[in-house]
């Protein structure tokens, strides 16, 4: 069962994250109808979001390379006193605001008592056995992607400035822990409605996840309430590196044939959908 689970887990949070659909909702709406408030975590899990990490870094493979590259470059030209901070190239730069972007992140780990992160406290909200508020941010994530659809033809620019990857770092705050909502649908909007193209939009936030993935899988695996095993650990991984590169892959490849607007309506008919069982569920109560 343990081999099951991570295998489903591996597809289902492949789509769910890579795809602008809300991987924490969907866990949510799950957890909900199975009778589980407590947002326990598994093993599984974790090695999953790893594996997912590592999927998606292998289907950008050439851009992480490049982004190492410049990384590296800056590093050796800020010793030998070369750094021109005025004039970076274009990969440079989308470096500088990749990285500029994970600085308000560290808010996550601010204290809130009992144990307590800024980020778990964000996270356990969505996982209280309450489903009208994940529907209600269903609706929002699907209302963003529609939004961004609109906008898409006529964003053209490339580059990401540094007003713009604050906003995306502080918007990330409570894009990624916040049951129903998505990184990704909050990048791409950002970005779209600033003139950024859906490419730039695309690497951005797919460079964004990577990080993010590893170190909550991370976290995951030091901190899960529950173990899968090592065999199922395993599996979960493997299959999540290839569901994660097969499935960003696919997503690249819709965003570029303009196909972003039919996430929109799965995001809406299934807050819809919540939302009208949420409400049924607390009126019985």
């Amino acid at each position: 069962m343990s081999v099951l689970n991570a295998i489903f887990q591996a597809i289902a949070r492949a789509l769910a994250w890579i795809l602008p659909i809300s991987e924490y909702g969907h866990a949510s709406l799950l957890n909900a109808f199975a009778g589980k408030t407590d947002g326990s975590v598994s093993t599984a899990a974790g090695a999953v979001h790893i594996g997912l990490a590592i999927g998606i870094a292998f289907a950008i493979y050439g851009l992480i390379s490049k982004m190492f590259k410049e990384f590296f470059a800056a590093g050796r030209e800020l010793v030998t006193k070369q750094l021109d901070l005025k004039n970076p190239s274009p990969a440079r730069s989308f470096m500088y605001m990749t990285l500029f972007s994970f600085v308000p992140l560290i808010l996550w780990c601010i204290p809130l008592g009992k144990g307590r992160v800024l980020f778990s406290v964000l996270h356990k909200t969505g996982f209280n056995g309450v489903i009208v508020d994940d529907a209600i941010m269903f609706l929002i994530t699907g209302a963003m992607v529609l939004l961004t659809s609109m906008q898409m033809r006529s964003a053209k620019r490339k580059k990401v400035d540094f007003k713009l990857a604050l906003i995306i770092g502080f918007a990330a705050l409570f894009l990624v822990p916040v049951s129903g909502l998505s990184l990704v649908a909050g990048v791409f909007l950002i970005l779209t409605l600033s003139g950024i193209s859906r490419k730039t939009a695309f690497n951005y936030s797919m460079i964004l996840s990577v990080p993010i993935l590893f170190v909550t899988g991370v976290v995951e695996l030091c901190t899960a309430d529950v173990s899968s095993g090592v065999f199922a650990a395993f599996v979960g991984t493997l299959l999540a590196v290839v569901a994660g590169f097969t499935v960003a892959r696919v997503f690249k490849f819709t965003v570029k044939k303009m196909l972003y607007r039919y996430y929109a309506y799965y995001d809406f008919a299934i807050g819809a959908v919540a939302l009208i069982v949420g409400i049924v569920f607390l009126i019985k109560r």
